[in-house]
């Protein structure tokens, strides 16, 4: 592709989807095409990679990169068919995915080619070169720098172009929904890399190794919903026995959370945190937790819950959260009750619902400048967290619990809804548009204001987007009662 005959990609629109940079189909071939046809066919049309396809469907993917590793170093045959040397289990895209959620993907498994799909059938396909190019900072770029850290001091430098780059994305265009898991997956792999700094030393001062163990992401980064202004909410799981390991592990936990809290993610106020014992079990201890929680469903088991069943593993043996999961998914249903105290509990909140009569909110802002306090005819200000995007979440929680969906995301979960046939499509669209516009001025109180992370500044915003604000909201509620109809509370 010539990048330079192209649209200019550093000024792409950040909502891009990926279909539209597809400039070309895919050079394909069939699963019993030697070696040799496939050189020759990659070497006419200047490709970078073949796709393999039977009767339609993806098989596997050939690479320039794979060519020394898999075929020149082992001095395989050219007569040899390329079933026998490709990549099975093809990662791609549908045509509707957002460039920046492709890039996520490519960042995240480490490739540099992804087949696009339409409707099961493959219309072309991109590469690293083309998603990042979109951007002059490139997201792989920053993994990279994140990856390579050496020290703390690397990572919080690192920590301050995230927020730099989430800033620009969003004064872009870039929906908040996706800048959630782009800052989600770019602090994930800071903290990896934390744990593997605090690692190297901690095997160093201990003879015998701590048995497998995972870092789990709970809360916002569990659900990759995290925004710029954030504090630690993890936990770990181990296998051993709890009473021989806790210590060891506690004392590890501790200095990865103060390591993470030097890099810019501050120690969580309510000390939800792995180097607490209380978020800190082996996995024999976790479901005996959970199923407290599941058979006696009290304020604080469903607010714990609500804490860790968003769990996501970091680093580790991921093992042992998948079995966790796999087992919550399966013995929840068997709980109703709990079920049921989860619906109940999100129907405690409400989102803000601004006034409608927009000549109110000029009114306000014109006596507010004469020095009269006039919250009670349109508010000044208002926490986007707590009255808008909290409320949400809880409410999608209570919903997919119910389904027994996988999706940890708000988004995801909503999709899941209608899957799962409890929505409507226009129903669907609605609330996902509401929710990332939510988000979306969430992120912007966190970039603009200083000491109020989630305060909103109603007054500094234009009419126009008050407005916009308001009929999100009212959207929004409109999810409350479907928790209320759904468990006929």
């Amino acid at each position: 592709m010539n990048i330079a005959s192209q649209q200019d990609f550093a000024e792409l629109d950040l909502n891009t989807r990926v279909s539209e940079l597809v400039r070309r189909s895919a050079v394909t071939c069939v699963p019993e095409t030697t070696l040799e046809k496939v050189f020759k066919l990659m070497d006419q049309t200047s490709a970078g990679s073949i796709v393999v396809v039977k009767d339609g469907r993806l098989e596997g993917i050939l690479t320039r990169y794979d060519l020394i590793r898999r075929i020149l170093v082992p001095k395989v045959d050219q007569s040899t068919p390329i079933s026998e040397v490709m990549s099975r289990g093809v990662h791609y895209v549908q045509a509707d995915t957002l460039v920046i959620d492709a890039t996520l993907t490519m960042a995240r498994l480490g490739i540099r080619h992804l087949p696009v799909l339409r409707d099961g059938q493959m219309i072309g396909m991109v590469s690293e070169r083309d998603l990042v190019a979109y951007q002059r900072t490139s997201l792989r770029g920053l993994s990279v720098t994140i990856a390579r850290a050496k020290r703390l001091e690397d990572l919080k430098q690192a920590s301050k172009r995230v927020i730099d780059m989430a800033q620009r994305m969003l004064s872009q265009g870039l929906g908040a929904t996706s800048l959630a898991r782009m800052v989600s997956h770019l602090n994930d792999a800071m903290t990896r890399r934390v744990i593997e700094i605090i690692e190297e030393k901690h095997e160093g001062n201990h003879a015998e190794p701590l048995p497998p163990w995972v870092w789990l992401a709970l809360g916002s980064e569990g659900r990759e919903e995290q925004t710029v202004a954030t504090d630690q909410d993890n936990a770990i799981i181990f296998a051993g026995d709890g009473d021989l390991y806790r210590d060891r592990f506690m004392a590890f936990a501790e200095r990865i959370n103060k390591g993470l809290a030097e890099i810019g993610f501050p120690l969580c106020k309510g000390g939800v945190m792995a180097m607490n014992p209380k978020w800190c079990r082996n996995r024999v201890e976790w479901r005996e937790e959970i199923t407290n929680w599941f058979e006696k469903p009290t304020p604080e088991a469903v607010l714990d819950s609500h804490t860790f069943l968003d769990f996501r593993p970091l680093a580790g043996d991921v093992g042992l959260a998948d079995d966790l999961r796999k087992w919550v998914l399966a013995e929840m249903p068997k709980h109703p009750r709990f079920m049921r105290a989860v619906a109940e509990d999100s129907l405690r909140n409400s989102v803000n619902q601004l006034p409608k009569l927009f000549w109110l909110t000029g009114i306000a802002r014109w006596l507010r400048r004469k020095g009269l306090k006039v919250e009670w005819m349109s508010p000044k200000e208002i926490d986007i967290k707590k009255w808008g995007t909290a409320p949400v979440v809880a409410w999608a929680r209570a919903l997919g619990q119910a389904i027994g969906t996988k999706a940890l995301s708000t988004d995801g979960r909503i999709v899941a809804l209608f899957e799962a046939g409890k929505l409507q499509r226009s129903e669907v669209q609605r609330y996902r548009e509401a929710f990332d516009l939510v988000q979306r001025f969430r992120l912007r109180a966190q970039l603009t204001s200083v000491g109020q992370d989630n305060v909103l500044n109603l007054d500094a915003l234009s009419l126009h987007d008050v407005q916009k604000l308001t009929d999100a909201l009212a959207t929004l509620t409109h999810l409350r009662q479907s928790v209320g109809l759904s468990f006929r509370i």
